[in-house]
């Protein structure tokens, strides 16, 4: 938008970007030096580093390379997708973590009122670890919880 031609913004990044964007538009503008089209170039710098970001740039030099148009506009609506994408993936990550932290309080539950039960009345627990009915319940519902807290888990993790 502000006039310079692609090369010119190329160098830019590679002098004022900080580690490691920096080294990888170095290596963009040292390849067109050599005689690499600019989309070349790109493409490679999207093989190197090997992100949604990085393929998305190196398309859109592409098309624009290939078909004209206007690239400002097409790295502005990229600008914008990253940024939703972003913004959506830290949404997700807040949900997840409710589902994570009821995970943990789930599976926190049955210990501590075994310890409570233990402190405040030590008869009423120690036939479950003493009888073989109790070490057979005991591991029956640890069996069901761990089945219900990978569940759970499973349920939390949210891909995109």
């Amino acid at each position: 938008k502000a006039g310079l031609h692609m090369n010119e913004c190329f160098r830019s990044i590679a002098r004022e970007a900080k580690e490691p964007v920096r080294s990888e538009f170095q290596r963009v503008v040292e390849a067109q030096a050599i005689g690499i089209t600019i989309a070349d170039a790109v493409g490679r710098l999207a093989d190197r580093v090997p992100t949604p970001e990085t393929n998305f740039l190196a398309i859109s030099v592409a098309l624009q390379a290939s078909s004209g148009g206007r690239l400002s506009e097409a790295l502005d609506n990229l600008s914008k997708t990253l940024r939703e994408r972003k913004a959506m993936h830290g949404e997700i990550a807040a949900m997840s973590m409710e589902a994570k932290s009821s995970t943990a309080i789930i599976g926190a539950m049955p210990f501590l009122f075994v310890i409570g039960i233990h402190f405040t009345e030590p008869n009423y627990i120690l036939p479950l670890f003493r009888t073989t009915m109790g070490i057979i319940t005991l591991v029956g519902a640890g069996s069901w919880m761990l089945l219900g807290l990978f569940i759970i888990n499973k349920m939390s993790q949210i891909k995109v």
